[in-house]
């Protein structure tokens, strides 16, 4: 069964029909060591939210209680995947508030861990040891 990725939202610019396929992907693919046509084979991917929420800041907009909804939904089909969650505003809308980067853990019937939001505004990911770190644990990931 194929990893699944569950992102915030399409971005501004992005396709809701083809979620986290821009950047993101190359990013990812790139940190695990893969192309991104295996890493599109071998991800399934969605967003919580169908619709770019606009802009708050550098960042954007995040509907708490419409994603805590949407996760609702979403934990009835997790069980038995892999599900990798980008973000701690995803973790968050599954109520996994205090779980650290790149742990897996055994929730709603599935493996799952989060890695901080790819975004290039996200400066966690400047630092070389942090993409090294994610590097190797998307590697582990995709051998699951």
């Amino acid at each position: 069964m194929k990893i699944l990725l569950i992102g915030q939202a399409p971005g501004r610019r992005g396709d809701a029909y083809r979620p986290l396929e821009g950047k993101v992907t190359k990013k990812l693919a790139g940190l695990a060591g893969v192309s991104v046509e295996e890493w599109l084979d071998r991800t399934e991917r969605t967003n919580l939210l169908d619709e770019f929420p606009g802009k708050a800041g550098k960042g954007d907009i995040w509907n708490t209680e419409l994603s805590r909804k949407k996760a609702e939904q979403v934990e009835l089909h997790l069980v038995g995947r892999t599900v990798l969650l980008l973000g701690r505003n995803v973790a968050r809308a599954f109520g996994l508030v205090e779980l650290p980067w790149m742990t897996w853990v055994e929730e709603f019937g599935a493996k799952v861990s989060v890695i901080p939001h790819p975004s290039s505004i996200v400066i966690w990911w400047n630092a070389l040891e942090n993409r090294e770190a994610v590097a190797v644990f998307l590697k582990g990931m995709l051998k699951i």
